[in-house]
């Protein structure tokens, strides 16, 4: 970027110059042509003849060449303010990256923790060791165990297993609810540096990176009130990834 803002520069004061040379060679070939040929193009002793060249000369080339170093001054100081802006704008997508980088290293520290509350009352055959394997179990029936019609043969079984993630949900309720506000902050900052006209690569790989968590939280319903992720990660639409039936 800055080198190409350099270039800018030395390609339009290098413009400059030609026009400036091409000035000097009409000018000097009018005259050449004008008062060579009756002096067979001989330099002549007269002092006065060189004055009067130096006045044709100085006249016509002088304001010229004023005017095109007017016309770099000018160029080089807009090519340099758009240096500037652009370095300004690359700063800021450079403190955007390292602010998702931070958020993206404390949401993996909260998956990985051990929940606070024991959940081997609510799983007892499988006591899950980090907040990703809940969020994983709880998720994943949900999205494959939608809620039948109460007169569907296996409801009852189905309220009880229901039943049971809904509290083992409530036993780590404060460790999913800040792991979404985390989410949260993650979503506003992508949307952001999105519209600032950040790198697509980038917004795409913290959406696949973190598709399962999404999926399996909205699946469970803590993502319904933010409108930042729905917006920016569309969980509703990546749910046909994650569940068995793509039906469903």
């Amino acid at each position: 970027m800055k080198m190409s803002i350099t270039n800018d520069i030395g390609l339009g004061l290098m413009r400059l110059m030609w026009v400036g040379a091409l000035a000097a060679l009409i000018v000097f070939g009018l005259y050449a042509c004008n008062f060579g040929p009756g002096q067979w193009f001989r330099l002549s002793g007269d002092p006065g003849d060189w004055g009067g060249l130096g006045d044709y000369v100085g006249g016509l080339l002088n304001p010229l060449f004023s005017f095109l170093a007017f016309i770099g001054v000018i160029i080089t100081v807009i090519l340099q303010s758009r240096q500037l802006d652009l370095v300004r704008e690359q700063a800021n997508f450079e403190e955007i990256q390292r602010v998702l980088s931070n958020i993206s290293s404390r949401i993996d520290g909260l998956l990985a923790l051990a929940p606070t509350t024991s959940t081997e009352q609510h799983k007892p055959e499988s006591a899950l060791k980090s907040m990703f394997e809940i969020i994983s179990a709880l998720g994943t029936w949900a999205l494959n165990n939608p809620r039948p019609s109460p007169d569907v043969a296996g409801y009852g079984r189905w309220v009880v297993i229901d039943e049971n993630m809904g509290r083992q949900r409530q036993a780590v309720h404060g460790e999913l609810t800040t792991i979404g506000l985390e989410l949260e902050a993650l979503a506003w900052t992508l949307g952001r540096y999105a519209a600032a006209g950040g790198s697509e690569m980038v917004v795409d790989f913290y959406k696949y990176r973190y598709c399962p968590i999404l999926t399996w939280m909205d699946a469970i319903g803590l993502l319904e009130d933010s409108n930042q992720i729905q917006e920016v990660f569309k969980p509703k639409e990546m749910r046909r990834f994650m569940v068995a039936d793509p039906d469903i």
